[in-house]
C-alpha cells in the first residue's frame, strides 16, 4: 500500500531481458513538481516588471497528492536499481518522468533509468513496449519546461498589471483576477475577431439572374456562371440582353466518376471537432471522456497528431474486435470477410509517438456520452478502412447569348464507407437527361437582388480548427484553452457558437487601441510553439528560448505601461469605471472633442488624495485630471477639438491642460520621450504641447518679426489669463505688445495681412471677445489684424479704448491710448 490512497503500489515477479525480477508498480497523478516564484514576491509590494527575471523556485506540488505520491516514491526507490518510466508518451508525460527521475534521485543515486514507448493499455502493447525499453527524452522534457516558465512568467506579468491597473479603476472588475495566458488570449482574439466581423458587416446589395427550366417533368435551378454582380446597371443590361433572345442552348455535357473521400485517421484535433460539431459534446469534455475510455483500456492514447498508420500496423484484429457489435458488427465482419477492406489513407501528419485514435477492445456495454464517443472513435476507424464513396457526376451548360448557366446532377453509386459513418453526408442530385446542342425555352427568367451576409458566430469546431492551423496550443491543450474563456468570463456559449463577454471584448478592444493587436493574434505563441519543437530537435536550448521570449514579451510590457491611458480609456467604453465612486459630480463642465456633447466633473474629495476625472455620458469615455482647482476655459485644443482646463495646484501656479492630451500625447511627444529612454507613461500639459497653439510651447505662434531685433514675435497666455504679443529674444529685447483683458481666446492662424508693406509676413489672429465687449449682432470670434489694419475690428473697439499701446516693458501693460494709437505706434513701429 502506497502513501497515497489513489496511487496504490504493486509487486510482483518478471522475467525481463532475461533476468528475473522484482517489479514495484506505482503512478503518479499529473505533474509532480511545481514552480513558483519566491513568497516575497507577493502582488502587493512586487512591480510585475520585475518578475520577467525573479528567481524560480521549484517544489512537490500539493495538488493531486503530490507530497505522499513523492514520499511513496522516495521510499520504494530505495531498493531498486532500474527506473523504468511508463508516462504518457507525448512531451508533457516525458516532462512528468524526468520529474519523477528528480524525485527518486534524491535518495537513489546511480539509477539505471529507462523509457517504456506504447500507445493503448492491451496486453501486448504493454509487453511490446517493456520487451523494447529506450531511454528518457531530455529534450522532450526541457522545451516543457521552456513553456512552463514562459506560461508562469507571462501569466504572472500580465495578470498582475491587468488586475491591479483596471480592477482598481473599473467597479466592476475591482473582484475580477483578470487573468493572462500566452495562448489563452490569441484564443480569445478569434472569438471576438468574428463577433466584430459580423457586428461590423454593412449589407451590400448583389444583383445575379435566375434560370428555371422544365424537362421531363421536372423543375431544374440552373446557376448563373458570374454567380452575382454588384452594379446593378450592368446586370440590367446582361439581364436585357438575355431576355431579347431567351433560347438556352446545351454547350457542353459532360459525365464522369467521382467520388466522397473516406476520413484521414483519426487525431486528437479531429476528435474534438467531430464531438463538437456531430456529438454535441464541449471539446474539454470530450478529452475527459476520451481519457477515461483510454485508462479503462477501451481506446488507444486520445492526444496525438498522427494521421498515418505504419505499414505493419495489425489492423485486422483491431477490426475483429468490432464484429460483434450489434449496430456496426455485420459492416466489420464485411470488411474481413467479404473483400472490402481497404488500407487507410496516409495522412499529412506523424508525431512519431502515438498511432491515430482507434478502439482497443468492444465497447458493447458502454452508455452515455462515453458511449458516444466511444461509437464516433469506431465507426471513424472502420470508416478508414473501407472503400471511398463512388458515384457519376454529370455537368450541364447552357448558353443564353453568351451568358453561361449550369446545373450538376450527382448519381451514387457505392455508398462504402458511408454506410458506417452517417455523420458525413453526399446526396444524390436528379436532373433532366439533356442533348448536346438541345434548345430549351426557360420557364423563368428573372433579374434577383439579394444583400450580403455577414458570416456565422464562431463555432467550437471552427475556434479549434483555428487554433490548430495558427499553432496555439497543442493537441493535449487546445480543449483546455477554450474552457479556461468559460471560466474567466472571457466568452460564452450561445447555443452552439462562442461569443465574447463584455469583458473579453474590452480586453481585446484595449490591447487594439495602444497598437498591441499582435497579444490576441496568433504569431506570438505560433512562434514559441515553434521554438518548442527547436528544443526538441536540437536546434535551440531551453535558455535560448526563454531568453529571447522574455526579452520580447518584456517590450510588449514597457509598451503597454507607457500606453495606460490609452488601455484605460479603451476598457471604459465598455465599463462604467470608478466613475461610481466619486462623491460630487458638476454636470455640462467643459465640451468633448469627439461628440461636442457637454461632459461632467467628477471629483472624490473624501479620500486623502483627492481625485477628480472628466466623464462624457455619451462616449463612455472617462479622462483622469491632475490634482489641483479644475475650471474650464475657453481655449479649444487644436489637436483633438477638446475644451482645455486651467489647473490651478497647491501653491496656486497655474497652467493648461488638455483633457484627453494630457494622458494621450501626439505621436511626435511620445517618439521623443521614447528616444530619452522614458518608460514611464508621459504626461503632456500644454506647456509641452509641440502643436501651434498660444497655450503651447513647443511650436511658437509667430505673429510678426520684431521691429527692433528681427527676431519673432510670439503670441503667448500669461499666466493671469491675459494675452501678449512679445519678442522671443527677451530680455534682450522687451519688446510687447498687451492685448486688452476682453479677450478671452486668441490664436495665430496661418492667413497673412496683405495690407502692410512690413519686412516680413504678418499673420492674421484668431480673437474670440467676451460677452458685452461687442454691439449686440455681431460675431463675437472672427479673424483680424492685431496691426489695426481691419476695418470691421476697429469698428468693433471703436470708443472702446480696448488696446494697449506698444510698449517696452513687460512688467505690466501699458496705460489705455485713443483707438488709433495702436496704428500709429505700429506705423511708427515699422518705418
Amino acid at each position: 500500500m502506497g502513501e497515497s490512497k489513489f496511487n496504490p503500489v504493486w509487486e510482483f515477479s518478471y522475467n525481463l531481458k532475461g533476468q528475473n525480477m522484482q517489479m514495484v508498480v506505482t503512478s503518479v497523478s499529473g505533474h509532480l513538481l511545481d514552480a513558483d516564484f519566491p513568497e516575497s514576491c507577493t502582488w502587493s509590494n512586487t512591480d510585475p516588471l520585475e518578475l520577467f527575471e525573479a528567481p524560480i523556485t521549484r517544489f512537490v506540488s500539493p495538488k493531486n497528492n503530490g507530497p505522499q505520491i513523492a514520499k511513496s516514491l522516495e521510499k520504494e526507490i530505495r531498493g531498486c536499481q532500474w527506473l523504468i518510466l511508463w508516462l504518457d508518451c507525448d512531451r508533457e508525460g516525458e516532462n512528468i518522468a524526468f520529474e519523477v527521475i528528480e524525485v527518486c534521485s534524491k535518495v537513489r543515486n546511480g539509477l539505471n533509468l529507462w523509457r517504456a514507448h506504447f500507445s493503448d493499455l492491451s496486453p501486448s502493447s504493454i509487453i511490446r513496449a517493456v520487451t523494447n525499453l529506450g531511454r528518457p527524452n531530455k529534450f522532450d522534457s526541457e522545451a516543457v519546461e521552456a513553456r512552463r516558465e514562459l506560461d508562469l512568467r507571462l501569466g504572472a506579468i500580465f495578470t498582475r498589471f491587468q488586475t491591479l491597473r483596471l480592477g482598481k479603476q473599473f467597479k466592476e472588475l475591482n473582484s475580477v483576477i483578470l487573468s493572462y495566458g500566452p495562448c489563452q488570449f490569441p484564443t480569445l482574439g478569434f472569438i471576438v475577431d468574428r463577433f466584430w466581423k459580423i457586428k461590423c458587416h454593412v449589407p451590400e446589395d448583389f444583383y445575379s439572374i435566375k434560370c428555371t427550366v422544365e424537362k421531363g417533368g421536372r423543375s431544374t435551378n440552373l446557376n448563373w456562371s458570374r454567380n452575382r454582380i454588384f452594379d446593378r446597371l450592368s446586370c440590367l443590361v446582361i439581364y436585357e440582353m438575355c431576355m431579347e433572345n431567351p433560347t438556352a442552348t446545351v454547350t457542353s455535357l459532360q459525365c464522369k466518376p467521382t467520388r466522397k473521400w473516406k476520413p484521414y485517421p483519426l487525431t486528437t484535433v479531429d476528435l474534438q471537432k467531430a464531438a463538437s460539431q456531430f456529438l454535441k459534446i464541449p471539446s474539454a469534455t470530450c478529452m475527459k471522456i476520451a481519457e477515461s475510455l483510454y485508462n479503462e483500456g477501451y481506446l488507444s492514447y486520445p492526444r496525438t497528431e498522427t494521421s498515418v498508420y505504419a505499414d505493419d500496423f495489425d489492423l485486422h484484429s483491431l477490426i475483429n474486435h468490432q464484429k460483434n457489435n450489434p449496430v456496426w458488427g455485420a459492416y466489420a465482419s464485411s470488411l474481413l470477410n467479404g473483400g472490402k477492406f481497404v488500407r487507410p489513407r496516409k495522412g499529412k501528419t506523424d508525431d512519431k509517438s502515438h498511432p491515430p485514435i482507434h478502439p482497443t477492445k468492444p465497447g458493447d456495454n458502454l452508455t452515455g456520452e462515453n458511449a458516444k464517443v466511444y461509437e464516433f472513435v469506431a465507426r471513424h476507424f472502420l470508416a478508414c478502412c473501407s472503400e471511398d464513396a463512388l458515384g457519376q457526376e454529370t455537368q450541364v451548360e447552357l448558353t443564353i447569348t453568351e451568358e453561361k448557366f449550369t446545373c450538376t446532377g450527382l448519381m451514387i453509386t457505392e455508398t462504402n464507407f458511408l454506410d458506417v459513418f452517417p455523420y458525413w453526408k453526399w446526396n444524390a442530385t436528379t436532373i433532366p437527361v439533356f442533348t448536346l446542342n438541345e434548345t430549351l425555352i426557360p420557364s423563368s427568367l428573372e433579374m434577383h437582388r439579394g444583400e450580403t451576409s455577414p458570416a456565422k458566430l464562431l463555432s467550437e469546431a471552427e475556434l479549434i480548427g483555428l487554433m490548430d492551423k495558427n499553432g496555439i496550443g497543442t493537441d493535449a491543450t487546445i480543449a483546455e484553452h477554450i474552457s479556461n474563456q468559460f471560466k474567466r468570463g472571457y466568452a460564452e456559449q450561445q447555443g452552439d457558437h462562442i461569443v465574447p463577454t463584455t469583458l473579453g471584448e474590452a480586453l481585446v478592444a484595449g490591447y487594439n487601441s495602444i497598437g498591441l493587436r499582435l497579444l490576441s493574434q496568433p504569431g506570438l505563441r505560433a512562434k514559441t510553439e515553434n521554438d518548442m519543437k527547436g528544443i526538441c530537435e536540437q536546434r535551440k536550448t531551453r535558455k535560448e528560448v526563454v531568453d529571447e521570449s522574455v526579452a520580447l514579451y518584456k517590450k510588449v510590457y514597457l509598451e503597454i505601461v507607457q500606453e495606460v491611458p490609452k488601455l484605460s480609456k479603451a476598457l471604459g467604453r465598455y465599463f462604467e469605471g470608478n466613475r461610481l465612486d466619486f462623491d460630487k459630480e458638476t454636470h455640462n463642465f467643459s465640451l468633448c472633442g469627439k461628440c461636442s456633447k457637454k461632459m461632467s466633473l467628477q471629483e472624490d474629495t473624501q479620500s486623502e488624495i483627492p481625485r477628480a476625472a472628466l466623464y462624457c455620458s455619451t462616449c463612455k469615455d472617462s479622462y483622469n485630471l491632475p490634482r489641483g482647482n479644475i475650471v474650464a476655459h475657453n481655449h479649444f485644443c487644436p489637436l483633438c477639438n477638446f475644451q482645455v482646463l486651467q489647473v490651478t495646484s497647491k501653491n496656486d501656479k497655474n497652467y493648461y491642460i488638455c483633457p484627453h492630451c494630457y494622458h494621450d500625447p501626439p505621436e511626435d511627444f511620445m517618439k521623443q520621450k521614447q528616444a530619452e529612454g522614458s518608460t514611464l507613461a508621459p504626461t503632456m500639459p500644454c506647456w509641452k504641447c509641440p502643436a501651434k497653439c498660444t497655450l503651447a510651447g513647443g511650436v511658437p505662434a509667430v505673429v510678426l518679426s520684431c521691429p527692433m531685433c528681427s527676431k519673432d514675435m510670439i503670441l503667448r497666455k500669461s499666466p493671469n489669463g491675459g494675452f501678449r504679443i512679445g519678442c522671443s529674444a527677451y530680455p534682450a529685447c522687451s519688446k510687447t505688445l498687451w492685448l486688452p483683458k476682453e479677450i478671452e481666446d486668441a490664436t495665430v492662424s496661418d492667413e497673412l495681412c496683405t495690407e502692410h508693406n512690413y519686412s516680413s509676413p504678418i499673420h492674421k489672429i484668431q480673437i474670440t471677445l467676451g460677452r458685452g465687449a461687442v454691439p449686440p449682432g455681431h460675431p463675437s470670434t472672427y479673424l483680424s489684424c492685431i496691426c489695426g489694419c481691419d476695418e470691421l475690428m476697429s469698428e468693433y473697439l471703436s470708443g472702446a479704448n480696448r488696446f494697449s499701446r506698444w510698449s517696452t516693458t513687460t512688467a505690466q501693460p501699458a496705460p489705455r491710448a485713443n483707438p488709433s494709437a495702436l496704428n500709429q505706434s505700429f506705423n511708427q513701429l515699422t518705418q
